[in-house]
């Protein structure tokens, strides 16, 4: 999530390989973000192949500290976990596109006629040099009758 203050935190790995998702663990109750509260979603390039599954210790953080990062600088956010250290072995696509390196727009979004469905595409490789398909992964955020987030 990203807080109020720009800064980002609570940072969780939905699915730890999206090519081998389990059918009844492709629903995540998101919550209810507090007021000025955002949700962020990434996409670690091969991350199951460079990492396997991650610890829940994640953190996005200011290049090099411990400080955590506020997207209002305008650079790409260092991954780190608590037990493993900095994550730099795999690219990290944002659906902030001021994070990504040359700001570049890694996801395409939009709605569902009833409004009540936000789906997010994601290339997985640099929109530079990638195929810009944006169905590398698709995310679905479903609004229930008692407005909660559901991915």
């Amino acid at each position: 999530s990203v807080e109020v203050d720009g800064t980002i935190g609570d940072v969780h790995v939905l699915f730890a390989n999206t090519l081998n998702v389990a059918a009844g663990q492709r629903t995540v109750d998101l919550g209810v973000p507090v007021n000025g509260e955002r949700l962020g979603f990434f996409v670690i390039q091969n991350g199951f192949n460079a990492y396997g599954s991650l610890p829940d210790n994640l953190s996005f953080v200011m290049p090099g500290t411990d400080t955590p990062f506020d997207i209002d600088t305008g650079l790409p956010p260092e991954l780190r976990s608590a037990t493993l250290g900095a994550l730099g072995n795999a690219p990290i696509f944002h659906a902030f596109s001021t994070l990504n390196p040359g700001d570049a727009v890694q996801v395409l979004s939009g709605t569902s006629p009833n409004g009540r469905e936000l789906l997010i595409g994601f290339e997985d490789l640099s929109t530079t040099s990638g195929d810009n398909d944006f169905q590398d992964i698709v995310v679905a955020i479903r609004v229930t009758i008692d407005d909660v987030l559901v991915l």
